[in-house]
């Protein structure tokens, strides 16, 4: 049977002219390059409240990864060039899975626009939402592009994926073996030699060896290898074939593919991911085997997989504590849903809302449920809980059709992927790494089944002015998206200012510039985010440094009237209080922080007393 070549869509188009051409092929390289360096520079997590933000200038760009901000400037400009080199796809229609797929993702921001409602504070929402929007320009940009560049784009892409896994694999490789030394040497000399504060984060990861490679914590490196390590391993041996002997190349790639990235993995010491690849391994195994006695091997297998890993981990392992503080992050999550059915309790107050809930654990406090469909439930309400769930589970069902009905290996890896990758996301904070998210969404539109790269009938009139008013919709959700990255990165570089200013900054000498330095940037930051209790806070503690106790009350009583449920705020109202001497007020504050938050009272005091014994 003779081979069919089929031409993109884009390039049928009748009087296309090299500029337009060359536009376009700029554009698919762009996005392929911001999908390949995702791992490798977007691999941070975003914590609104937090700046993060670069200090240094071009340099400091290309060595160090992104802020998350960046994501949304990316995206946006994305969208934008993509907007400008194609027209609206005639074949990217709401009929078809990939234009059900993509109005799910054009949905989530609306759906975070919920949780601007009932938010105790517009910190988080403001930037969730910005976030947010990054993540629906980017969907749609791989959506206009897969659907106008054709097969080719979709081949590329799998390759880009595969690149990136390997080069983050290899990254890891060598800080297992090397980079953890020198982390602890480096610390050693900051801290010693140029008296400068190391987190504790930092210093328990050098001294805890799980490799994290290019990401902000080892599980999103581990949630990564369970959305592209069963690609990476089938297309490597797949790359095998262009070497003779062509059987003994394939098996040759496969295996080095399949050692360094389940080595890699292994090392993460991601138990949430190891529990998502065995049961998406043997859900997707159940599937393609017809025989019922395999099945039941299969089944028995991987309980015993289970169980084995189970007893490793309370044994010899990590245990079972943070895991069995996600079941309360759930908890919290449900009962903030039943309280605000419609609306939520907003952006950011899971962690005002926890802090009641806690009982077991450190003293710390997790901003996110750590469970992408919980986040939107319990801070957004039913729609939050609608659209999320729809987004993560139609790609599954999709998939699921896709592998019984072609039961190939690449139709197999995707399905598998996808399915390790969502049960991650529902026990870890996936959601809230971009470089993760994009990766997650080029694998739904991948695993939805390729468009008919035919020649279209030609359209009505009306057909046509809707895909224009869908391209000056894709143009202004562009423009909004870059407007957000611009608000997002001002926010986070006058506040990141501000506080190495004011020696807070981890990583920043201990020496603090002048009291009316530190004010011109806490009044600039607050021009840009007036809602931030989290920069009233900052000034509070400087002011305390300089020993101002009036202005300190003052600055934080303010962060209280924008954060009322937040315990770290009245703890130092009941320390300002304290050493200014009025012992009632400091009693009352004290006593509403441990209402707020009563777990860390109970935390503090056990503490003492082992310190005591």
């Amino acid at each position: 049977m003779a081979k069919v070549v089929t031409t993109p869509l884009s390039e049928k188009c009748s009087g296309e002219t090299a500029e337009a051409g060359l536009l376009r092929k700029i554009t698919r390289f762009a996005v392929l390059a911001a999908i390949f360096i995702a791992p490798l520079k977007l691999g941070t997590m975003l914590l609104p409240g937090v700046p993060q933000s670069f200090s240094g200038g071009v340099m400091s760009l290309l060595v160090n990864s992104m802020p998350p901000s960046y994501f949304a400037w990316l995206s946006g400009g994305l969208l934008l060039l993509t907007v400008l080199s194609y027209e609206w796809p005639q074949n990217l229609t709401w009929q078809k899975n990939s234009g059900k797929l993509l109005l799910l993702w054009l949905l989530l921001p609306l759906a975070a626009l919920i949780g601007f409602i009932d938010a105790d504070t517009w910190e988080s929402p403001v930037t969730e939402l910005e976030y947010i929007l990054g993540l629906s320009s980017f969907a749609l940009t791989v959506a206009i592009v897969m659907s106008a560049a054709g097969s080719a784009m979709r081949e590329q892409l799998i390759n880009v994926l595969t690149a990136g896994t390997l080069l983050t694999a290899v990254w890891g490789v060598h800080q297992y073996f090397w980079g953890f030394d020198d982390l602890r040497e480096f610390i050693e000399l900051q801290e010693k030699v140029y008296n400068i504060k190391i987190s504790p984060d930092l210093k328990a990861r050098a001294f805890d060896v799980r490799t994290y490679a290019t990401f902000t914590f080892a599980s999103a490196l581990a949630g990564m290898f369970c959305l592209s390590g069963a690609l990476t391993v089938l297309r490597m041996r797949s790359w095998g074939k262009n070497f003779e002997p062509a059987a003994l190349s394939q098996k040759l790639f496969g295996a080095i593919a399949f050692l360094l990235c389940a080595g890699v993995f292994l090392t993460t010491k991601g138990r949430s991911a190891f529990l998502a690849v065995v049961v998406s391994g043997g859900v997707s195994a159940l599937l393609l085997i017809k025989n019922k006695k395999l099945k039941l091997a299969v089944l028995l297998l991987a309980a015993a997989v289970i169980v084995a890993g189970a007893v490793y981990i309370d044994r010899a392992g990590r245990g079972f504590g943070s895991m069995s503080e996600r079941v309360g992050y759930l908890k919290s999550s449900w009962e903030m849903l039943c309280h605000n059915p419609l609306t939520g309790d907003g952006w950011g107050d899971f962690t005002f809302h926890h802090a009641q809930n806690k009982s077991f654990g450190n003293n710390e406090l997790a901003k996110d449920p750590h469970n992408f469909i919980a986040a939107f439930a319990s801070q957004c309400g039913l729609a939050g809980l609608l659209i999320s769930a729809a987004l993560m589970l139609a790609p599954l069902y999709w998939g699921m059709k896709r592998l019984l009905r072609k039961r190939d290996g690449m139709s197999w890896a995707m399905f598998f992927s996808l399915g390790a990758f969502s049960l991650h996301a529902l026990m870890d904070l996936d959601w809230q790494v971009p470089a993760l998210m994009m990766w997650y969404c080029v694998l739904m539109f991948l695993i939805v089944e390729p468009e008919v790269d035919a020649v279209l009938a030609a359209e009505s009139v009306n057909a046509a002015g809707r895909r224009t008013c869908c391209r000056i919709a894709a143009g202004a959700l562009a423009v909004l998206t870059l407007a957000g990255a611009w608000h997002w990165s001002s926010v986070d570089s006058c506040f990141s200012k501000m506080l190495s200013a004011s020696g807070q900054e981890i990583g920043s000498p201990g020496k603090a510039a002048s009291r009316y330095e530190v004010d011109a940037l806490a009044e600039r930051t607050l021009q840009l985010a007036a809602y931030s209790h989290s920069v009233y806070m900052a000034w509070g503690y400087d002011a305390m440094r300089r020993q101002d106790l009036l202005l300190a009350e003052k600055r934080f009583l303010q962060a209280q009237q924008l954060a009322p449920r937040s315990h770290a705020i009245a703890e130092r109202l009941g320390e300002v209080y304290g050493k200014l001497g009025q012992e009632e007020k400091s009693r009352h504050y004290y006593l509403q922080a441990d209402k707020l938050f009563p777990y860390k009272k109970i935390f503090t005091d056990k503490l003492k007393g082992a310190e005591n014994e």
